[in-house]
């Protein structure tokens, strides 16, 4: 149980590192407070409450995972196009 939860643990840390660098979150740290944002879908940002962390992580994940399949289709598809399948000699 305690390697399944640390497992956990480490993943969502890897995904919010991950995020922080792709810059879908961004934490600002000013002598008011600290304020986290998370980049929407037409590029702007908006702020959220920290309670909602998980979510954040959880949505950028679901979009990273989604751009990986479509990139990785589209070098298969790429791949295949250039590759000849038959050839028919008369």
């Amino acid at each position: 149980m305690l390697y399944t939860i640390s497992f956990g643990l480490f993943l969502f840390v890897l995904a919010t590192v991950q995020a922080v660098r792709d810059e879908y979150l961004v934490v600002l740290r000013w002598p008011v407070g600290t304020f986290f944002m998370e980049r929407g879908a037409d590029g702007r940002y908006a702020l959220f409450s920290p309670a909602r962390l998980p979510l954040v992580i959880v949505r950028y994940s679901r979009h990273a995972l989604v751009a990986a399949v479509y990139s990785f289709a589209g070098w298969v598809r790429a791949r295949v196009s250039h590759t000849r399948v038959a050839v028919h000699y008369r």
